[in-house]
């Protein structure tokens, strides 16, 4: 068994309460089955180790919410509209306006969501109280907020906000560009090694935009991606280390592909509970080392400091 298979990471700060009181809001917003007209239902559920809604680790602690969703196929809706518009403007000879068309779409969707299948999707969060980050995992930026919304549901009075840098991609564009030029990588990307992997991108007009991807390629002494970089791309993401984890650093300051050295297969003999929280607890650790250097190297400001100052 893999523990807390953290892949993709949103990032936000948040004020929120002790893990006892946390479990006891928690109870408002308990999951509860889809129902026959229901498109989608979010609620908390117990981890599916420690069987608690609310699941401490050193340093912090953990929440899972549950999203289920009713599948209705854009394509299979359009279709059937489509066919009672059709018989609509036969028996009346007049097109159908778009009014009357959104009704039938509305119609459709009821008709169809009793009988939908439905997905179920678990959505992890995980809080370090000292820093007050709060990386959710998953690479849905709508799930991400989900988690979110309902933490404030339950909670009501807490802060959160969404760790924004101002110009991520401009930040990694001018490190790049210095390391490349022969700046030592130390003084470029700090603690972080750069990896073999960087997407490109030059806006063409408002709605164009030009992408080139390097994979399997020494980043740092490329001398075609520099010249690229001088014609006026910019770094959307590029692939850094810390520590044993790797990533992905895209420009909406989003950690994706993320990737743990040593992280292996847990004996099914071992205390499950006990190596959950160990293995939460390093992550969680080292996800929160590496989201200080890259706020400090890119020169995010606590919008709170901001305002005291």
């Amino acid at each position: 068994m893999k523990f807390n298979p953290m892949k993709n990471i949103f990032t936000f700060r948040a004020e929120l309460p002790e893990a006892e009181a946390l479990a006891d809001h928690l109870l408002e917003l308990l999951f509860a089955e889809l129902e026959e007209n229901d498109f989608s239902r979010a609620g908390f559920v117990a981890n599916p180790v420690t069987h608690e809604l609310v699941s401490k680790f050193e340093g912090g602690y953990s929440v899972c919410l549950r999203y289920d969703e009713k599948i209705l196929p854009a394509a299979a809706v359009k279709s059937e509209v489509d066919k009672r518009v059709a018989t609509i403007e036969e028996k009346t000879g007049n097109a159908v306006k778009r009014k009357k068309r959104q009704q039938l779409k509305d119609i459709v969707l009821c008709e169809l969501v009793k009988r939908a299948l439905f997905r179920s999707t678990l959505i992890y969060a995980y809080y370090h109280i000292e820093s007050r980050h709060l990386f959710v995992v998953t690479g849905s930026k709508e799930h991400s907020q989900k988690l979110v919304h309902g933490l404030l549901k339950c909670v009501g009075s807490i802060k959160t906000e969404t760790i924004n840098v101002t110009d991520v991609k401009h930040g990694l564009t001018f490190r790049l560009t210095a390391l490349i030029n022969g700046a030592n990588e130390r003084d470029a990307f700090g603690e972080f090694e750069v990896g073999d992997s960087c997407k490109l991108v030059r806006k063409v007009d408002k709605e164009d935009k030009e992408t080139i991807n390097y994979t399997g390629v020494m980043i740092g002494g490329c001398e075609e991606l520099l010249e690229r970089l001088g014609d006026g791309f910019g770094v959307e993401s590029l692939a850094l280390s810390i520590q044993g984890l790797s990533f992905k650093l895209n420009h909406d300051f989003q950690m994706k592909s993320l990737a743990w050295t040593g992280d292996e297969e847990t004996e099914q003999d071992d205390d499950l509970i006990q190596a959950w929280a160990n293995d939460a607890a390093t992550k969680v650790f080292l996800l929160n080392h590496a989201t200080g250097l890259l706020t400090k190297m890119l020169e995010y400001r606590d919008p709170a400091k901001e305002a005291a100052a």
